[in-house]
């Protein structure tokens, strides 16, 4: 029952947005001190926004533009915002500032969707660090659709709530592990074969879930294989992490917080499927098992797809 609840509520959230991964990397404005009190601007716009739509930045007073791309400012910044003009109105996309100043310390601040406007922040706390990455983490997860399709049929597979809560964990340690290891510059995969990997898992997850059966590895080791398999969607973290970019002066924090964020994603999501579940239990729903059945399909469906749009950046062919 958990799980066909748990599948109704994916299948709606698959019809009302469009087939999508990765769209949850937010627009970086990078302002880095190149000498006392002058700073350069420059941006980093994620896949999601077409380059017709790139906006121009700048800095508000008190800060003022000079040569080129640089701006002088006072190393405090005294209230002074990052603005973005964009061509056609601001797309759903978060923005994220990130000042560097000359003597290695870093500073982050994130701006909700559709926000043109973010004040600088000033110099990091651990708090403020915690904040923001944990907040890129849990908008990561939830805009992540090939990883919440991946972690449905995981759900399907484990059934009951104590194997649920089992094999979440065993995809969190995997994740959190990868994460690490590829930010600490330990271990690292090419993005292009990561991503395309996380799709084939995706329908190997939908595939097992849509025949049930219960003598299968997955099912009677949930927490090591979804351990693996997180490892491998780790790197897929990983790498959107490293677009976004990690503070140097506060960088365990910054992981265990984008980790935690990850993760209150996914309880996020497995409480709204155990919510449905009880509803459903209540009310004797009978349209369960079918939402189940395509479900799956609809996972591994998606999960073709998204192998086959993938597949050419493998090959360099795209």
């Amino acid at each position: 029952m958990i799980r066909s609840a748990f599948a109704a509520v994916l299948l709606a959230l698959l019809l009302a947005f469009p087939v999508r991964a990765h769209d949850g990397l937010p627009v970086t404005v990078n302002v880095e001190e190149s000498d006392v009190g002058r700073f350069s601007l420059t941006l980093v716009i994620p896949p999601a926004v077409p380059q017709s739509m790139s906006p121009q930045a700048r800095l508000t007073a008190p800060c003022v533009a000079a040569k080129g791309s640089y701006f002088v400012c006072p190393r405090d910044f005294s209230g002074a915002s990052a603005e973005l003009d964009w061509p056609n109105g601001a797309p759903a996309v978060p923005i994220l500032v990130r000042v560097t100043w000359r003597d290695g310390q870093q500073a982050t601040a994130l701006g909700t969707e559709g926000q043109s406007i973010v004040l600088i922040p000033a110099r990091e706390t651990a708090s403020g660090v915690s904040a923001a990455y944990f907040l890129l983490g849990l908008d990561h997860i939830l805009g992540g659709w090939d990883h919440l399709a991946f972690l449905a049929c995981l759900v399907l597979i484990a059934s009951s709530t104590r194997r649920i809560l089992f094999a979440v964990t065993g995809f969190t340690l995997g994740h959190a592990l990868s994460i690490s290891a590829a930010a600490l510059g330990l271990a690292g995969l090419p993005p292009a074969p990561v991503e395309a990997a996380i799709a084939l898992s995706v329908m190997f997850l939908a595939a097992e879930a849509l025949r049930g059966r219960q003598d299968t590895l997955m099912f009677r080791f949930p927490v090591l294989v979804s351990m693996l398999f997180g490892l491998l969607h780790g790197f897929g973290f990983a790498s959107a992490l490293r677009d976004i970019g990690l503070p140097q002066t506060q960088l365990p924090m910054a992981l265990l917080a984008f980790n935690l964020g990850i993760e209150g994603g996914q309880l996020l999501l497995v409480a709204v499927g155990l919510m449905m579940s009880i509803l459903m239990r209540k009310y004797r729903s009978g349209w369960a098992d079918p939402v189940r059945t395509w479900l799956c399909w609809g996972a591994g469906s998606v999960g073709a797809f998204w192998l086959l749009q993938r597949l050419p950046a493998v090959f360099n062919l795209a």
